[in-house]
Parts: structure tokens; sequence; C-alpha cells
């Protein structure tokens, strides 16, 4: 077997290294020492088309959204226009419910009228024509003339007392029970024990026990209307068309009722 010379080996392995160099040359243009600076060269080429790829994104999404821009603003415009009934809800409440106790409070005033509460009332009968002053819903009898300007008595006021029968077509507090009225000249209570009918004052003032038939009967020619005028240092308030204010103050006001109707200022109570 024929040896190959050691000196041919060395220029082999001399010639292969050179041509993996020059192979390797050819493949990345270079030599080793700045493969890191060339590979990321490469990688931010091959990578360049993703360059500012956030901001593009952002601008993408905001193009396809661009339809959609102020709808916070639509959708809190449709929602006003939706729940626009319920602007002020609490004030439109609070004046249903002012518009709702209207007719409470112009009974309230009727009742300041007729009672001469909060001021002086001067009631006069018809067809007798007797006057009386009330006061806090005592009836007061005049021994001289009252004032028709200021309903003050010219002479001394005592108490009204009720005599007879037809007396009572003067009291102006009544309760009705069953068809049955109870009439006094001061504050009245009635109610029904076993059966029976009762009726009392509560301040010790005489009272009547008398059917409603009865009652109208008694009083036609005595007390069938009454028209009050009522003398106030305060405002009145609220009432209605059948109550006849002045202006300022002090003030003065009128109402009339019918007391063989609806006996208005009567507390009805119906037991079975």
């Amino acid at each position: 077997m024929t040896s190959t010379p050691k000196s041919l080996i060395f220029l082999g392995l001399i010639f292969c290294l050179n041509c993996a160099i020059a192979v390797y040359d050819y493949d990345y243009g270079g030599g080793l020492e700045d493969l890191g600076d060339r590979i990321s060269k490469s990688v931010q080429q091959r990578l360049k088309h993703l360059d500012n790829l956030g901001d593009r994104i952002s601008t993408n999404v905001q193009m396809q959204l661009r339809p959609l821009d102020n709808l916070g603003a639509s959708i809190s415009t449709n929602l006003q226009t939706q729940l626009r009934p319920l602007d002020n809800l609490g004030a439109s409440i609070s004046q249903q419910v002012h518009e709702g106790l209207r007719p409470v409070r112009e009974m309230e005033s009727r009742f300041k009228i007729k009672f001469g509460n909060g001021g002086t009332s001067v009631v006069t009968y018809s067809p007798s024509g007797k006057k009386f002053v009330v006061r806090n819903s005592a009836l007061y009898v005049c021994d001289g003339t009252i004032s028709e300007t200021t309903g003050s008595c010219s002479g001394n006021l005592k108490r009204a007392t009720f005599k007879t029968k037809k007396d009572f077509c003067y009291a102006n507090v009544n309760s009705v029970i069953n068809n049955w009225y109870c009439v006094g000249g001061g504050s009245v209570s009635a109610g029904i024990v076993n059966g029976n009918v009762f009726c009392n004052s509560n301040d010790g003032s005489p009272t009547l026990l008398i059917s409603s038939d009865e009652y109208k009967n008694l009083c036609a020619d005595v007390a069938t209307s009454a028209t009050y005028k009522y003398f106030t240092q305060q405002k009145l308030g609220e009432h209605g068309s059948d109550v006849q204010c002045s202006e300022g103050l002090p003030q003065v006001c009128t109402m009339s009722e019918n007391l063989t109707g609806n006996f208005a200022g009567v507390s009805y109570v119906t037991i079975n």
C-alpha cells in the first residue's frame, strides 16, 4: 500500500479550510467578527414592515371605528329623550300631590270662615236675618251693633245659649249619624251604643238630637241658609270660587252655605 506524504495531507487541510472560509464569505459576505451586526441588520430589514406597528394598528382601529364616532354622545342624547318624562320627577310628584290636595285646602279655608278660626266671622241667617259673632267655633251674641267693616261688637259679647229647639237652628257645630242630627253651640260628639244614637257636647253646653227631616222642618222659617263675613289679619290661603276675599291685610272673605241641602261643615257618619 502506498502511503500519502504528510506534507500533502497538511496542504489538503489548509485548502479545505480556505474553501470553507471562502464558502462562508460567499454566503454571508464577510468574516466572523461582525456576524452579530450583520444578523441584526438582516433581521431589521426583514422586520422593517413591522415598524410602528402599534401606531398603525391604533390608526387602523380608529378608521374602522370612525362610524361610531360620538356614539357615547348619541346614546346619551337618546337616553335623555327616553327619560325626559322623568326630568324633575320629585318636583312633578310634589306638584301632583299639591294639586290633588287642593280640595282639602279649600275645605280648610271654608272651615276657618265658618268657625271663625284665626279671625272673627259674622254670620247672618236667612230668612230670620239674625246675626251672630263666631270665634274659635263659639257662637256669641252682641248686645250692641256689629261693624260691617271690622266685625267688632259695639257692646258686650256674650256666649249664645239655646233654650228652645228653634234656637238650635243657629248651631254651627253638627254631626250626623244614620240621618240623626247631633246639634250644639260648641264642640259635639256623637255615636251609637247598643243601637242607640247618643249626642253630647265636649264643653257642657246643651245639645239637640233630632232626625234630619224634623230638623229641616223645624228650621224652615228660621235658618235655611247662612252668609259668613270673615275678618282676619292673616291671608286666608287657597280657596274655591265660592269664597270671595279682598286684597291686602286685614283680609275680608265672604261665603254662603245652604243649611237644608248638603249641610256644609257637618260630619256625616253612617253606621249599620
